[in-house]
């Protein structure tokens, strides 16, 4: 006969405490409420053991698994407890880093600690307890921005766009906005196209001119590219290493103001929501320490400025060094059913196709080479782009007898070139050369360093269909010649 090493008078302390655990619920108290822990839900995490007293008998202990509660309790509690840290807004004042908005720190659930408790409370008295909550400190914590280490001035690009009509202005001024304050990480990369965010109209952009594949056309955020032009400058002139860059496929008034080169400009292109069809501007932070870039308008002007370390980089550029011309192509008239009766306008400005470059070294403080790059553009030829109303096809102003003008030679920048009787005489007619543009002789073979190719638009800056076109508004500006458009 087997003696049973565990009797029914061994139950009843772990009965009489379940059941006494089982009568009162538990409450958890924080300063954004009160929440009730039901014991019949607290119950499901009961777990219990066998001991050995003194005299030998067997004892029942009763307790909870905490792990497991504690996992229900962050699913249960968490999201109304916790709050995410709010990094600080930071700005340059003239000699340091300050923060312009405060940060604010983060509040979490310590979900182990409130399991404990709640275990203590459930097999005791029952009643309220404190949630217990750590803090998190936000990346960009406003009482201690010296760990970001941005000390110093690295760069400056500015733009003019005087002239540029409301809409552009507008949207120039929204994408400087939404550019201001941001912050790269020690070995990170800056995306213009992640600092500014889906260019949309709820952010504040609207209708304005842009370069829409072969041709120009109007689109929300016409203009967003002379600030990314600005940044490419602050960069280009800072020493950074760019790893994406779309120059413009026309050559475009706007970024030539103030006497900056043609050749420094940047576009971006966002033709759907999805991230992965976007053409970008991209440099990186090659350092330990952050990087600000902080950007304004005063209406006129555009300024980027970019801090970080003391980097000590030594930069060189030459150029613009010029290669072959394009011929224009030949004019077009474009019906469009939109625009009223009696209607024929110069939607597209004629120009001719240039190919230049520009070449940077970048040296460390004690003179040796950190990188070298060749920035090539290829500026694409256009034509006169007439658009008339239905009721006006053929009566745009087409010169069938049309003879092109005589183009600039190799080496010389077209602005301001006034040709030769020669020149006149002999290039009249002629059709655009074929061959690849050969670097000028300051370029050699040994150091020039060759595009990855000429920048081909996505597919989806196909040529703009006559039914594509959009009439710009009575109030839009009319760019010259050299000015067709913007991006």
């Amino acid at each position: 006969t087997k003696v049973a090493n565990l009797r029914a008078v061994d139950l009843e302390p772990a009965r009489d405490l379940l059941l006494t655990a089982m009568s009162h619920p538990i409450q958890v108290s924080n300063a954004g409420g009160l929440w009730t822990l039901p014991a019949t839900d607290i119950a499901q995490f009961l777990k219990q053991d066998t001991a050995s007293g003194a005299d030998g008998a067997r004892t029942i202990r009763l307790g909870l698994d905490r792990e497991k509660l504690a996992l229900w309790l962050d699913e249960r509690l968490g999201s109304a407890v916790e709050k995410e840290p709010v990094d600080a807004e930071v700005g340059w004042n003239g000699e340091k880093l300050v923060a312009v908005e405060p940060s604010v720190d983060g509040v979490a659930l310590d979900a182990l600690m409130l399991a404990e408790l709640v275990e203590g409370r459930f097999f005791g008295d029952g009643g309220t307890v404190e949630a217990p909550l750590t803090y998190v400190k936000p990346t960009i914590d406003g009482a201690n921005l010296e760990k970001l280490g941005i000390t110093t001035f690295l760069g400056s690009g500015g733009s003019n766009y005087a002239g540029s009509s409301d809409g552009r202005s507008t949207n120039v001024a929204v994408g400087a906005g939404l550019l201001n304050g941001t912050l790269i990480p020690p070995w990170g990369e800056f995306s213009f196209n992640e600092a500014i965010g889906w260019i949309d109209e709820e952010k504040g952009f609207v209708e304005a001119q842009v370069i829409d594949g072969e041709k120009i056309g109007k689109d929300i955020g016409g203009g967003i590219c002379q600030v990314s032009t600005t940044v490419f400058r602050a960069a280009f002139l800072a020493g950074l290493p760019i790893t994406e860059w779309w120059p413009h496929r026309f050559r475009i008034g706007f970024y030539e103001y103030d006497g900056w080169d043609p050749g420094l400009d940047a576009s971006i292109l966002q033709p759907t929501e999805d991230p992965a069809t976007w053409a970008d501007f991209r440099f990186e932070n090659p350092s330990d320490s952050w990087m600000l870039v902080e950007s304004w308008t005063d209406g006129v002007n555009v300024v980027v400025n970019i801090y970080g370390e003391d980097l000590g980089f030594k930069v060189e550029t030459t150029g613009p060094s010029w290669g072959d011309k394009t011929q224009l192509l030949r004019a077009q008239e474009v019906v469009d059913d939109e625009l009223d009766p009696g209607t024929v306008m110069l939607a597209q400005v004629a120009g001719i196709g240039e190919e230049l470059s520009h070449y940077r070294v970048v040296r460390d403080r004690n003179g040796e080479l950190l990188w070298e790059r060749s920035f090539y553009t290829k500026y694409f030829p256009r034509g006169d782009i007439w658009k008339v109303s239905p009721d006006m096809k053929g009566d745009a102003p087409l010169d069938p007898n049309f003879k092109f003008p005589p183009l600039p030679p190799s080496g010389v920048d077209s602005v301001g070139w006034v040709p030769g009787a020669e020149a006149i005489a002999g290039d009249q007619g002629a059709e655009p050369p074929s061959e690849e543009w050969i670097p000028p002789a300051e370029e050699s073979a040994e150091d020039w360093v060759a595009p990855a190719g000429e920048w081909v638009p996505p597919a989806e800056e196909s040529v703009i269909p006559a039914e594509g076109w959009s009439e710009p508004a009575a109030e839009e500006w009319v760019p010259p010649v050299e000015d067709t458009g913007s991006g």
